[in-house]
Protein backbone atom coordinates (compact mmCIF):
# COMPACT_ATOMS: atom_id res chain seq x y z
CA UNK A 1 0.00 0.00 0.00
CA UNK A 2 1.54 3.24 -1.33
CA UNK A 3 1.68 6.18 1.70
CA UNK A 4 -1.67 8.11 1.36
CA UNK A 5 -1.48 11.74 0.75
CA UNK A 6 -1.15 13.94 4.29
CA UNK A 7 -1.06 17.09 5.36
CA UNK A 8 2.16 18.62 7.47
CA UNK A 9 2.29 18.90 11.26
CA UNK A 10 -0.02 21.08 12.71
CA UNK A 11 1.27 24.57 13.33
CA UNK A 12 -0.30 23.90 17.14
CA UNK A 13 1.94 20.35 17.65
CA UNK A 14 4.92 20.33 20.08
CA UNK A 15 6.41 17.33 18.22
CA UNK A 16 5.61 14.87 15.22
CA UNK A 17 5.10 11.18 15.57
CA UNK A 18 6.18 8.25 13.80
CA UNK A 19 4.51 4.58 15.05
CA UNK A 20 6.25 2.03 13.95
CA UNK A 21 4.46 -1.45 14.33
CA UNK A 22 1.25 1.18 14.72
CA UNK A 23 -1.83 -1.51 14.75
CA UNK A 24 -4.78 0.68 14.84
CA UNK A 25 -3.01 3.37 16.75
CA UNK A 26 -3.64 3.31 20.30
CA UNK A 27 -0.30 4.96 20.83
CA UNK A 28 -0.87 7.54 18.36
CA UNK A 29 -4.00 8.39 19.89
CA UNK A 30 -2.06 8.95 23.21
CA UNK A 31 0.91 10.93 21.47
CA UNK A 32 -1.79 13.38 19.51
CA UNK A 33 -3.82 13.82 22.99
CA UNK A 34 -0.22 15.26 24.21
CA UNK A 35 0.03 17.57 21.34
CA UNK A 36 2.69 15.37 19.41
CA UNK A 37 0.81 14.60 16.07
CA UNK A 38 1.03 11.31 14.23
CA UNK A 39 2.52 12.24 10.48
CA UNK A 40 3.23 8.47 9.56
CA UNK A 41 1.86 4.82 10.75
CA UNK A 42 3.81 1.70 9.56
CA UNK A 43 2.48 -2.01 9.87
CA UNK A 44 2.19 -5.27 7.93
CA UNK A 45 -1.33 -5.18 8.98
CA UNK A 46 -3.66 -4.04 6.09
CA UNK A 47 -6.83 -3.46 7.64
CA UNK A 48 -5.15 -2.02 10.53
CA UNK A 49 -3.40 0.69 8.45
CA UNK A 50 -7.02 1.36 7.12
CA UNK A 51 -8.29 1.86 11.22
CA UNK A 52 -5.24 3.53 11.45
CA UNK A 53 -5.83 6.02 8.54
CA UNK A 54 -9.49 6.61 9.53
CA UNK A 55 -8.57 7.91 12.66
CA UNK A 56 -5.43 9.74 11.57
CA UNK A 57 -6.47 11.67 8.25
CA UNK A 58 -3.59 13.73 8.25
CA UNK A 59 -1.01 10.96 8.82
CA UNK A 60 0.27 8.93 5.93
CA UNK A 61 0.15 5.22 6.17
CA UNK A 62 3.01 2.43 4.79
CA UNK A 63 2.39 -0.91 4.09
CA UNK A 64 5.40 -3.24 4.98
CA UNK A 65 7.72 -4.57 7.10
CA UNK A 66 10.36 -2.10 9.34
CA UNK A 67 13.16 -4.79 8.91
CA UNK A 68 13.80 -3.74 5.39
CA UNK A 69 15.69 -1.55 4.36
CA UNK A 70 13.80 0.13 1.41
CA UNK A 71 10.72 0.26 3.95
CA UNK A 72 13.28 2.36 6.47
CA UNK A 73 14.56 4.66 3.70
CA UNK A 74 10.57 5.12 2.55
CA UNK A 75 9.59 6.18 6.15
CA UNK A 76 12.10 8.76 6.73
CA UNK A 77 11.36 9.98 3.24
CA UNK A 78 7.57 10.59 4.13
CA UNK A 79 8.62 11.81 7.58
CA UNK A 80 10.79 14.47 6.07
CA UNK A 81 8.27 15.37 3.87
CA UNK A 82 5.53 15.84 6.10
CA UNK A 83 7.00 17.46 9.17
CA UNK A 84 7.47 20.48 7.14
CA UNK A 85 7.27 22.23 10.71
CA UNK A 86 10.86 21.26 11.97
CA UNK A 87 9.02 20.18 15.04
CA UNK A 88 10.64 17.97 17.62
CA UNK A 89 10.30 14.14 16.11
CA UNK A 90 9.01 11.27 18.16
CA UNK A 91 9.10 7.65 17.98
CA UNK A 92 6.35 5.51 19.47
CA UNK A 93 6.48 1.18 18.58
CA UNK A 94 4.60 -1.77 19.89
CA UNK A 95 6.10 -4.31 17.81
CA UNK A 96 4.97 -8.22 18.21
CA UNK A 97 4.84 -9.65 21.45
CA UNK A 98 3.92 -13.49 20.92
CA UNK A 99 7.39 -14.55 21.01
CA UNK A 100 7.67 -13.65 24.60
CA UNK A 101 4.60 -13.36 25.98
CA UNK A 102 3.56 -15.99 28.85
CA UNK A 103 0.60 -16.65 26.95
CA UNK A 104 1.94 -17.69 24.26
CA UNK A 105 5.00 -20.14 23.01
CA UNK A 106 7.17 -17.84 24.41
CA UNK A 107 9.68 -19.24 21.50
CA UNK A 108 12.67 -16.77 22.13
CA UNK A 109 13.36 -17.70 18.35
CA UNK A 110 9.55 -16.95 17.12
CA UNK A 111 10.40 -14.66 13.95
CA UNK A 112 8.26 -11.94 15.21
CA UNK A 113 11.07 -11.34 17.85
CA UNK A 114 13.17 -10.10 15.21
CA UNK A 115 10.91 -7.18 14.55
CA UNK A 116 11.94 -4.81 17.72
CA UNK A 117 15.21 -5.11 17.05
CA UNK A 118 14.75 -3.79 13.63
CA UNK A 119 12.76 -1.30 15.83
CA UNK A 120 15.40 -0.21 17.96
CA UNK A 121 17.75 0.34 14.54
CA UNK A 122 15.26 2.40 13.05
CA UNK A 123 14.95 4.84 15.84
CA UNK A 124 18.79 5.31 15.79
CA UNK A 125 18.55 5.45 12.01
CA UNK A 126 15.57 8.24 12.26
CA UNK A 127 17.13 10.11 15.06
CA UNK A 128 14.28 11.08 17.35
CA UNK A 129 14.01 13.50 20.08
CA UNK A 130 12.65 10.83 22.38
CA UNK A 131 10.88 7.28 21.90
CA UNK A 132 9.19 4.96 23.43
CA UNK A 133 8.82 1.20 22.64
CA UNK A 134 6.02 -0.83 24.71
CA UNK A 135 5.63 -4.81 24.93
CA UNK A 136 5.13 -7.27 27.73
CA UNK A 137 6.84 -7.01 31.16
CA UNK A 138 8.29 -10.71 30.47
CA UNK A 139 10.58 -8.98 27.84
CA UNK A 140 12.47 -7.92 31.21
CA UNK A 141 13.07 -11.43 32.23
CA UNK A 142 16.36 -12.85 32.73
CA UNK A 143 15.72 -15.08 30.48
CA UNK A 144 14.94 -12.96 27.59
CA UNK A 145 18.39 -11.40 28.52
CA UNK A 146 20.09 -11.88 25.23
CA UNK A 147 17.19 -11.02 23.31
CA UNK A 148 16.77 -7.76 25.17
CA UNK A 149 20.35 -6.82 24.40
CA UNK A 150 19.95 -7.00 20.94
CA UNK A 151 17.04 -4.10 21.62
CA UNK A 152 19.08 -2.16 23.92
CA UNK A 153 22.96 -1.99 22.28
CA UNK A 154 22.59 -0.55 19.06
CA UNK A 155 20.31 2.41 21.49
CA UNK A 156 23.25 2.53 23.65
CA UNK A 157 25.78 2.72 20.01
CA UNK A 158 23.50 5.35 18.53
CA UNK A 159 24.18 7.56 21.88
CA UNK A 160 20.74 6.78 23.40
CA UNK A 161 19.63 6.00 26.95
CA UNK A 162 17.06 3.62 27.75
CA UNK A 163 14.56 3.62 30.86
CA UNK A 164 13.07 0.28 32.33
CA UNK A 165 9.75 0.38 33.41
CA UNK A 166 6.37 -2.09 34.17
CA UNK A 167 3.31 -0.44 34.57
CA UNK A 168 -0.53 -1.44 35.31
CA UNK A 169 -2.92 0.24 33.34
CA UNK A 170 -5.56 -0.01 35.84
CA UNK A 171 -3.35 2.57 37.17
CA UNK A 172 -4.14 5.07 34.76
CA UNK A 173 -7.74 4.73 33.96
CA UNK A 174 -7.76 1.39 32.03
CA UNK A 175 -10.95 -0.21 33.06
CA UNK A 176 -8.41 -3.41 32.68
CA UNK A 177 -5.88 -5.20 34.59
CA UNK A 178 -2.92 -5.42 31.96
CA UNK A 179 0.85 -4.85 33.08
CA UNK A 180 3.04 -3.64 30.09
CA UNK A 181 6.56 -3.15 29.62
CA UNK A 182 8.29 0.49 28.12
CA UNK A 183 11.42 1.26 27.10
CA UNK A 184 11.32 5.11 27.42
CA UNK A 185 14.48 6.07 24.85
CA UNK A 186 15.78 9.69 25.52
CA UNK A 187 19.13 11.53 24.26
CA UNK A 188 20.54 12.18 27.66
CA UNK A 189 19.64 10.00 30.64
CA UNK A 190 16.09 10.88 32.96
CA UNK A 191 15.94 9.86 36.35
CA UNK A 192 13.93 6.82 36.86
CA UNK A 193 12.96 8.34 40.25
CA UNK A 194 11.92 11.68 39.01
CA UNK A 195 10.15 10.26 35.93
CA UNK A 196 7.71 7.85 38.74
CA UNK A 197 6.96 11.20 40.48
CA UNK A 198 5.72 12.85 37.23
CA UNK A 199 3.75 9.56 36.94
CA UNK A 200 1.52 9.66 39.48
CA UNK A 201 0.64 13.02 39.06
CA UNK A 202 -1.55 11.02 35.70
CA UNK A 203 -2.60 8.35 38.65
CA UNK A 204 -6.54 7.36 38.25
CA UNK A 205 -9.08 5.85 40.03
CA UNK A 206 -10.00 1.80 38.97
CA UNK A 207 -12.38 1.73 36.92
CA UNK A 208 -14.87 -1.41 36.70
CA UNK A 209 -16.40 -2.93 33.72
CA UNK A 210 -19.78 -1.92 34.61
CA UNK A 211 -18.63 1.84 34.32
CA UNK A 212 -16.68 0.67 31.24
CA UNK A 213 -19.98 -0.28 29.73
CA UNK A 214 -22.00 2.18 30.94
CA UNK A 215 -24.26 3.73 28.03
CA UNK A 216 -24.19 0.57 25.60
CA UNK A 217 -27.27 -1.26 25.27
CA UNK A 218 -27.66 -4.45 23.86
CA UNK A 219 -25.88 -5.25 20.63
CA UNK A 220 -27.96 -5.93 17.89
CA UNK A 221 -26.39 -10.22 16.75
CA UNK A 222 -24.46 -10.99 13.21
CA UNK A 223 -26.61 -12.41 10.62
CA UNK A 224 -26.29 -15.84 9.52
CA UNK A 225 -25.01 -15.02 6.27
CA UNK A 226 -22.41 -12.90 7.82
CA UNK A 227 -24.00 -9.89 6.43
CA UNK A 228 -23.53 -7.10 8.64
CA UNK A 229 -26.11 -6.59 11.63
CA UNK A 230 -27.91 -3.16 11.07
CA UNK A 231 -27.22 -1.34 13.92
CA UNK A 232 -29.90 0.66 16.55
CA UNK A 233 -29.43 4.60 15.68
CA UNK A 234 -27.05 6.02 18.37
CA UNK A 235 -25.29 3.17 18.63
CA UNK A 236 -21.56 3.30 18.14
CA UNK A 237 -19.83 1.30 15.54
CA UNK A 238 -18.46 -2.30 16.45
CA UNK A 239 -20.90 -2.90 18.58
CA UNK A 240 -22.53 -6.20 17.38
CA UNK A 241 -22.56 -9.54 19.12
CA UNK A 242 -21.45 -12.74 17.78
CA UNK A 243 -23.87 -15.42 16.75
CA UNK A 244 -23.82 -17.95 19.16
CA UNK A 245 -25.33 -21.73 19.29
CA UNK A 246 -27.93 -22.51 21.97
CA UNK A 247 -25.15 -24.83 23.48
CA UNK A 248 -22.69 -21.66 23.85
CA UNK A 249 -25.62 -19.59 25.32
CA UNK A 250 -26.58 -21.84 27.95
CA UNK A 251 -22.76 -23.08 29.09
CA UNK A 252 -22.33 -18.72 29.07
CA UNK A 253 -25.29 -18.63 31.10
CA UNK A 254 -24.70 -21.07 33.55
CA UNK A 255 -20.98 -19.34 34.48
CA UNK A 256 -20.70 -16.99 37.46
CA UNK A 257 -18.75 -13.86 37.79
CA UNK A 258 -14.92 -14.39 37.44
CA UNK A 259 -15.91 -18.05 36.47
CA UNK A 260 -14.85 -19.98 33.02
CA UNK A 261 -12.09 -20.81 30.84
CA UNK A 262 -9.74 -18.76 29.38
CA UNK A 263 -12.32 -18.38 26.27
CA UNK A 264 -15.90 -17.24 27.51
CA UNK A 265 -14.14 -16.35 30.87
CA UNK A 266 -17.05 -13.98 32.59
CA UNK A 267 -16.16 -10.63 33.25
CA UNK A 268 -17.12 -9.38 36.79
CA UNK A 269 -18.97 -5.94 36.84
CA UNK A 270 -17.21 -5.25 39.94
CA UNK A 271 -13.60 -5.17 39.09
CA UNK A 272 -11.44 -4.27 36.26
CA UNK A 273 -11.18 -6.94 33.10
CA UNK A 274 -8.27 -9.23 33.25
CA UNK A 275 -5.75 -8.87 30.44
CA UNK A 276 -7.71 -9.02 27.22
CA UNK A 277 -5.77 -11.52 25.06
CA UNK A 278 -4.82 -11.55 21.37
CA UNK A 279 -5.76 -14.47 18.98
CA UNK A 280 -7.88 -16.49 21.46
CA UNK A 281 -10.67 -18.20 19.68
CA UNK A 282 -13.17 -16.20 22.24
CA UNK A 283 -13.16 -13.22 23.62
CA UNK A 284 -14.40 -13.11 27.26
CA UNK A 285 -18.49 -13.52 28.23
CA UNK A 286 -20.40 -10.56 28.82
CA UNK A 287 -20.90 -10.27 32.68
CA UNK A 288 -24.86 -10.05 32.96
CA UNK A 289 -25.91 -11.42 29.13
CA UNK A 290 -25.52 -14.46 28.00
CA UNK A 291 -22.90 -13.68 24.90
CA UNK A 292 -19.49 -12.85 24.64
CA UNK A 293 -18.26 -9.51 24.32
CA UNK A 294 -18.30 -7.33 21.17
CA UNK A 295 -15.53 -5.64 19.39
CA UNK A 296 -17.02 -2.21 21.38
CA UNK A 297 -17.01 -3.59 24.25
CA UNK A 298 -13.79 -4.53 23.83
CA UNK A 299 -12.39 -1.48 22.71
CA UNK A 300 -13.65 -0.18 25.87
CA UNK A 301 -12.22 -2.25 28.32
CA UNK A 302 -8.45 -0.86 26.27
CA UNK A 303 -9.56 2.87 26.66
CA UNK A 304 -10.55 4.00 23.06
CA UNK A 305 -13.21 5.94 22.17
CA UNK A 306 -16.89 5.18 20.74
CA UNK A 307 -15.51 7.14 17.76
CA UNK A 308 -12.70 4.92 16.66
CA UNK A 309 -14.05 3.09 14.05
CA UNK A 310 -12.54 -0.22 13.53
CA UNK A 311 -12.40 -2.06 9.92
CA UNK A 312 -12.31 -5.76 9.46
CA UNK A 313 -14.10 -8.54 10.08
CA UNK A 314 -14.86 -9.76 13.57
CA UNK A 315 -11.99 -11.68 14.28
CA UNK A 316 -9.87 -9.09 12.19
CA UNK A 317 -11.22 -5.93 14.62
CA UNK A 318 -11.02 -8.12 17.69
CA UNK A 319 -7.56 -8.78 17.20
CA UNK A 320 -7.01 -4.94 16.11
CA UNK A 321 -8.41 -3.91 19.75
CA UNK A 322 -6.43 -6.48 21.75
CA UNK A 323 -3.23 -6.12 20.25
CA UNK A 324 -3.43 -2.48 21.06
CA UNK A 325 -1.46 -0.12 23.60
CA UNK A 326 -4.27 1.10 25.75
CA UNK A 327 -4.47 5.12 25.31
CA UNK A 328 -4.61 6.46 28.38
CA UNK A 329 -1.86 4.29 29.83
CA UNK A 330 0.29 5.84 26.66
CA UNK A 331 -0.91 8.96 27.37
CA UNK A 332 0.61 8.92 30.84
CA UNK A 333 3.97 7.73 30.07
CA UNK A 334 4.60 10.29 27.33
CA UNK A 335 3.35 12.85 29.33
CA UNK A 336 5.60 11.47 32.33
CA UNK A 337 8.07 11.53 29.31
CA UNK A 338 7.53 15.06 28.52
CA UNK A 339 7.69 16.64 32.12
CA UNK A 340 10.75 14.49 32.97
CA UNK A 341 12.85 15.73 30.22
CA UNK A 342 11.60 19.59 30.48
CA UNK A 343 13.41 19.68 34.21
Amino acid sequence: MPPSASNSTKKTAIGAAIDLCCGLGGLSIAAQRCGIEPILGLDINNAALKTYLSAFPGASIIEGDISEQSILDQSRAVATKNNSDKVPLYIFSGPPCQGFSVAGPRDPLDPRNRVITAVSKAIVNLQPEAAIIENVPSILSPRNSKRLASVLNPLFKGGYSVLRIILNAQTYGVPQRRRRAFLIITRKKISEVEFRKNLTKYQKPEITVEEAFKGLGRPPVRLKNRQKARLVVGTPSNHIAMRHSKEVRAKIAALGPGEGPLSYRRLRLDKPAQTLISGHRAPPAHPTQARSITVREAARLQGFPDEFQIYGNFGVQLQQVTNAVPPPLAESVIRALLDTVKQ
